[in-house]
């Protein structure tokens, strides 16, 4: 990894003015250039450029992460477009408690000597004072209801009672059509009658497998509607305040959760969700970065 050169690498570091007490986010937050790489290939794929970066400034924990929100201008000194890279910057998808970021991008023609690079940051605060926080204990009360009834309007997330509808699936098969036309009307599950149906009965399979091979107790599943990706993570902890999650899926309409160990009353669940009042957008700049 190259050193910066304070002769070509300029870093207009934006100060963001923001009142602790009132917004809980750092009075200063700056992206500060520390190194460049290229990766050489040579099959068809194009070279690569990482320009490796460190966010200083602010608090990085598990409780106040980071992602790049997006790259809005990335070209070469002689005013050549560079084309972000698939999988890069990364974290995109996903919110890190790590400080380093990486920006990927295609290398720029070898006539260029130096590149530019601007962008945003989204910096999330996770806690219950900024609602994106939502513990609940005694979880198996909250069965078919939804979790985040009150707290979160853009999102529902509702725990499922698989358990129930395998064992009407082998006691009484012809029970599981009304069930699922009343969670169809009740809790919206499904565009349907009929495809509520069919989803009820796509968790009953995925519960009897999982059952036998993790044993009883141990899964939760939830049907989720979330179109704005509001939902972050849902995870257990126990009384301890361990983390007891041992996998988890998250499709289009369905959260599921396995635990270490049975599920217990003591046990908590934690869901971590998106509102503007966590979030906030650190803007960057980053000038003639020398090319290796």
């Amino acid at each position: 990894m190259s050193e910066p050169n304070s002769l070509y690498v300029k870093v207009l570091t934006i100060l963001l003015c923001c009142f602790v007490g009132q917004t809980g986010f750092s009075q200063q937050a700056k992206l500060v250039y520390k190194g460049i790489e290229e990766n050489r290939l040579v099959d068809y794929r194009n070279n690569e450029l990482a320009i490796i970066t460190e966010l200083q400034g602010t608090l990085i924990d598990p409780d106040h992460k980071i992602r790049i929100k997006e790259i809005t201008k990335a070209v070469d000194n002689i005013g050549n477009q560079l084309v972000v890279k698939n999988g890069y910057p990364y974290p995109t998808n996903y919110y890190t408690r790590e400080k380093e970021l990486v920006i990927g991008l295609s290398a720029p023609s070898r006539q260029a000597t130096a590149i530019s690079v601007e962008g945003s940051l989204e910096y999330f605060v996770i806690s219950e004072a900024k609602n994106s926080k939502i513990e609940q204990t005694n979880i198996r009360a909250m069965l078919e209801k939804n979790i985040l009834a009150g707290k979160v309007d853009n999102a529902q997330l509702v725990l499922l009672n698989a358990e129930k509808w395998a064992r009407m699936k082998n006691e009484n098969p012809k029970s599981i059509g009304a069930e699922a036309q009343s969670l169809h009307k009740q809790l919206g599950i499904g565009e349907n009658e009929k495809k509520a149906e069919f989803y009820v009965y796509n968790i009953i399979r995925d519960f009897e497998y999982k059952n036998n091979k993790n044993g009883p107790g141990t899964a939760l599943y939830f049907y989720k509607k979330d179109d704005e990706n509001t939902i972050v993570s849902v995870d257990l902890f126990n009384a301890e305040g361990k983390k007891m999650t041992k996998s988890y899926y998250n499709d289009r309409n369905t959260y599921y959760l396995s635990s270490k160990e049975e599920i217990i009353p003591d046990f908590m669940l934690r869901i971590v969700v998106k509102n503007a009042n966590a979030l906030q957008e650190i803007p960057f700049k980053i000038e003639h970065i020398k090319l290796p």
